[in-house]
């Protein structure tokens, strides 16, 4: 099974009452050990005035403890947009981007260790050997890989890099890819493959990332149209993939499948139209946006 959130006209979000005034929630994740929700606050003070910070919670939503991500010795525009934890080294990672509209752009990702939320270094992202600045613009999205201790981000802007010396207290990033769009949206992790929407490109790409430190295309799929994916998840246990996005994906879910041997795309020919009449008799056009595979039968692979 497969499930999605889609943005409807005229449908509001509830508020999570437990945040502090005067901030912006991005990410959580509730893959901690002791059960706990950690989140990345975009800012704080009035809108985009100030970086943000990283921030736990327990189970009733109730604020343990908050570390500022400020450090201004090193960038002076943070704002903590998704996070990464990884468990086995007692570390969190967190990319740096702004989800509201600016002209400035953030060159770093944090590394903080998990136990006590204690931040480790602020580290600039290394330049790609071209385009100037313009690959290490605005971190994205930290994945961890299948040895459950190597990190890859990825930027806004398409490049890749690994996050070296994590265990350590002088962690760095290395560059090892540009996926040669500039406009890049969530990746997943199948195997030793990294599974990536470009969304100026119209494509999804998959790297064999079996040596991280060279990264290799595996397989490709070209959306039709002006389709812009943008999200992408797999299916736990399977080698199905949803991805929505923009443009013609705006209102429809897109299915395909990675072969786990090659990481070689093929794109399937079911899809979901969200332009309907739904349960409560309302009829037009939904947003879907995030979507991740259930799994009701309890066995690996075994969603619908």
């Amino acid at each position: 099974m497969c499930w999605t959130s889609a943005i409807r006209p005229g449908r509001n979000w509830r508020q999570v009452s437990a945040l502090p005034a005067s901030t912006r929630i991005r990410t959580v994740s509730s893959a901690l050990p002791n059960g706990h929700t950690l989140a990345t606050y975009q800012f704080r003070g009035p809108p985009d005035d100030a970086a943000g910070a990283l921030v736990e919670f327990d189970d009733d939503g109730h604020v343990l403890r908050a570390s500022d991500a400020s450090d201004p010795d090193v960038e002076t525009f943070i704002r903590p947009y998704s996070l990464q934890v990884v468990a086995k080294l007692d570390r969190v990672v967190t990319t740096s981007a702004d989800m509201l509209p600016t002209d400035q752009s953030s060159h770093v990702i944090q590394v903080w260790r998990l136990s006590d939320l204690k931040r480790i270094k602020t580290i600039r992202l290394a330049r790609a050997p071209h385009y100037a600045d313009i690959v290490d613009r605005n971190a994205a999205e930290p994945r961890l890989l299948a040895d459950g201790e190597t990190v890859l981000v990825v930027t806004s802007n398409c490049g890749l890099y690994r996050v070296e010396g994590l265990a350590g207290d002088d962690p760095r990033t290395v560059f090892v890819h540009d996926f040669g769009a500039r406009a890049c949206g969530v990746p997943t992790v199948v195997g030793h493959y990294w599974v990536q929407t470009l969304m100026s490109a119209h494509e999804v790409t998959s790297l064999d990332v079996s040596d991280p430190a060279l990264p290799k295309v595996a397989g490709q799929l070209t959306m039709k149209g002006d389709a812009l994916p943008h999200w992408i998840a797999h299916e736990p246990g399977g080698n199905r993939l949803v991805i929505t996005g923009y443009g013609w994906l705006t209102t429809h879910v897109l299915f395909a499948t990675i072969d786990t041997s090659s990481g070689a795309l093929a794109l399937d020919a079911h899809e979901i139209d969200f332009d309907r009449k739904w349960p409560d008799g309302w009829s037009g056009t939904a947003m879907p946006h995030g979507a991740i595979f259930g799994n009701p039968s309890g066995s690996a692979g075994g969603g619908k």
